[in-house]
């Protein structure tokens, strides 16, 4: 998926939605390098009606660690601003190269605990 543009990925969840597949059902995959474009692609998912986004840690400087991943994370999650929204947390380091540490997932839940689910 992140090789392809973001507007493609935009209208694929379109057309899905347009298909008949209850949004409700989709959990995307919206992590991408550049936060702007994560927000960008994670708010039109919520927008959409999408049960929740996956999200890949930032993952081009793999040694932000659990301080600079919680920054994006929680980034994300106030750029976004839907009360909607559900993120999972993407922990498979052997795809990202970064892992999603569980006091990183500790520390996301406590500060929006009804915003990541996993």
């Amino acid at each position: 998926a992140l090789s392809v543009s973001l507007r493609e990925r935009m209208q694929a969840l379109e057309w899905l939605v347009e298909a008949g597949i209850a949004p409700d059902r989709l959990m995307p995959g919206t992590g991408v390098t550049a936060l702007p474009e994560t927000v960008e692609l994670s708010a039109h998912a919520v927008g959409l009606g999408c049960a929740a986004v996956m999200v890949l840690p930032s993952f081009f400087y793999t040694g932000a660690g659990d301080n600079g991943q919680a920054r994006y994370y929680s980034e994300l999650i106030e750029k976004v601003a839907k009360p909607s929204m559900r993120v999972i947390l993407y922990h498979i380091p052997q795809n990202s190269g970064v892992p999603v540490s569980p006091a990183l997932t500790a520390r996301l839940s406590k500060a929006f605990p009804d915003t990541v689910v996993a």
